[in-house]
C-alpha cells in the first residue's frame, strides 16, 4: 500500500506540523552551534600552540656532532609547531565544509518556514474574510426580514383602519413593498455569499490545505536528505 502524503493524513494537524518543523530546524541549529564552537576552539588551540611553540624554536640549526638530546629537541619542537598549524588548517576546513553550510542551511530553513507560516495565515485570513462576509449578509437578511414583517403588520393594520385616509394607507403599502424588495435583495445576496463561502470552504479543506501541508512535507524531506 502506498504511503499517504502529509496533506492527506495530517491536513488537520498544521500547528503540530509547524512545531515539528521548528523542532527539527532547532536540532539542525544545535549541530551548527556545536560545530561552530568546536571550530573556534580548534582554531584558537592551533593558533596558541603555534605561537607558544614558535618561542622555543632553536635559533640556529644544530650541528651533526652535537649531543643527541639537543638534536632530539631540535626535531621535536618543529613537529609540535606543525601540530598547531595542522589544527588551524583543520579548523579552516571544518568551517568551510561544515559550519558555513550548516549556517546557510539553518538561515534558509528559517526563512522558508516563516514564508510557510505567512502563507498559512493568509489562507486562514481569506477564509475568515469569507466567513465575515457571510455573517454580514446573514445579519442583513435577518434585519430585512424583521423589517418586512413589521411593515406588513403596519400595512395590514392601516388597510383595516376605516378612519385612516386612503393616501396614508397607500404610503404604508408602498413602505411594505419597498421592504419586500430590500428583503428579496438581501435574500439573494445571502444565497450568493453562502455559495461563495461553501465553495471557498471546500477549496480550503480539499485543495489548499492539502497542497500546503504537502509543500511542508517536501521541505522536510529535503532537509532530512541534506542532514
Amino acid at each position: 500500500m502506498d504511503e499517504l502524503s502529509w496533506g492527506v493524513e495530517l491536513w488537520d494537524q498544521v500547528e503540530n506540523i509547524f512545531k515539528h518543523e521548528t523542532d527539527q530546524i532547532g536540532l539542525t541549529e544545535s549541530y551548527f552551534k556545536l560545530f561552530s564552537d568546536v571550530q573556534k576552539l580548534e582554531h584558537e588551540f592551533g593558533k596558541k600552540l603555534r605561537k607558544t611553540v614558535s618561542v622555543y624554536l632553536p635559533r640556529k640549526k644544530p650541528d651533526v656532532d652535537e649531543l643527541s638530546s639537543v638534536l632530539t629537541y631540535s626535531s621535536i619542537v618543529p613537529q609540535i609547531l606543525e601540530m598547531g598549524v595542522a589544527h588551524e588548517a583543520s579548523s579552516k576546513k571544518l568551517n568551510e565544509t561544515v559550519v558555513n553550510p550548516l549556517k546557510i542551511q539553518v538561515e534558509n530553513e528559517k526563512r522558508s518556514l516563516e514564508k510557510q507560516r505567512s502563507h498559512w495565515l493568509k489562507l486562514n485570513a481569506t477564509m475568515e474574510q469569507s466567513r465575515k462576509q457571510l455573517e454580514l449578509s446573514w445579519q442583513k437578511y435577518v434585519t430585512n426580514f424583521k423589517e418586512k414583517q413589521k411593515a406588513y403588520e403596519v400595512s395590514e393594520k392601516a388597510q383595516n383602519d376605516i378612519q385612516l385616509a386612503r393616501v396614508d394607507q397607500q404610503k404604508f403599502e408602498a413602505l411594505y413593498q419597498s421592504k419586500i424588495q430590500s428583503f428579496d435583495h438581501s435574500s439573494r445576496n445571502y444565497a450568493d455569499e453562502l455559495a461563495k463561502y461553501n465553495s471557498s470552504n471546500r477549496r480550503h479543506f480539499r485543495t489548499d490545505i492539502v497542497a500546503f501541508v504537502d509543500d511542508i512535507e517536501c521541505s522536510s524531506r529535503m532537509r532530512n536528505n541534506r542532514t
